[in-house]
């Protein structure tokens, strides 16, 4: 009876293949690249970058900054001018509310050598001015300190957008006026461009001196 020796080999190759795409994805707590965007827990912790309680850290810590730093408006349709989604903030009482920009998830970068965790939102313009925040703990204070500061930063941030580009002397610079579309009816005659039809100077044409011959 012949035997099949290769068969025990067959979970030593599952393993090899597990570590490669260990390897690849980089395990929780390791030195490999963990960064990346994320747009739920659950993705969050199935990519392997990241444990199960640093995504969760990471989406809870994201909200507060979320909340803390996103401009508000009174409407949902004044926040859609802005950001391409919004949902409410604030239930400020009196069926009164805010809208803000709809977080789609969270951005994992380095920041120091410690992983932190930023909102992703999606901005038609300027974009709030996010501080990262860590995965390794719980971090959803909210400041109504800082919320004022974030506010008054982001209308800064419009007005600075709206605003004309300096030239290279500091003085603002207004945009050009559109060029005079090229029109067939101007016509040259004895050194005098005529419009036919428009009673400027003489009657029934428009003159304007002209170049060249």
């Amino acid at each position: 009876m012949i035997c099949n020796r290769a068969v025990p080999a067959q979970p030593a190759a599952a393993a090899v293949a597990a570590l490669a795409l260990g390897l690849l994805l980089g395990s929780p707590g390791s030195a490999a690249a963990q960064t990346g965007t994320f747009g739920t827990p659950y993705t969050c912790q199935l990519s392997g970058r990241l444990s199960q309680q640093q995504c969760s850290n990471a989406f809870a810590n994201t909200r507060a900054e979320l909340g803390e730093t996103s401009p508000r408006f009174p409407t949902r349709k004044a926040c859609e001018e802005h950001f391409a989604r919004c949902s409410i903030l604030d239930i400020l009482g009196g069926r009164k509310v805010t809208f803000g920009p709809t977080q789609e998830g969270i951005e994992v970068v380095r920041n120091g050598g410690r992983l932190m965790a930023l909102p992703v939102v999606t901005a038609k313009g300027p974009r709030p001015m996010f501080r990262p925040r860590p995965v390794d703990e719980r971090a959803v204070q909210e400041s109504p300190q800082r919320r004022a500061q974030a506010q008054a930063a982001w209308k800064a941030q419009l007005d600075a957008a709206a605003a004309p580009p300096p030239d290279v002397d500091g003085a603002a610079v207004l945009p050009a006026e559109p060029y005079e579309p090229y029109d067939p009816n101007w016509q040259k005659q004895e050194g005098v461009a005529t419009y036919p039809g428009k009673r400027k100077g003489k009657a029934g044409s428009a003159e304007v001196p002209a170049s060249g011959n």
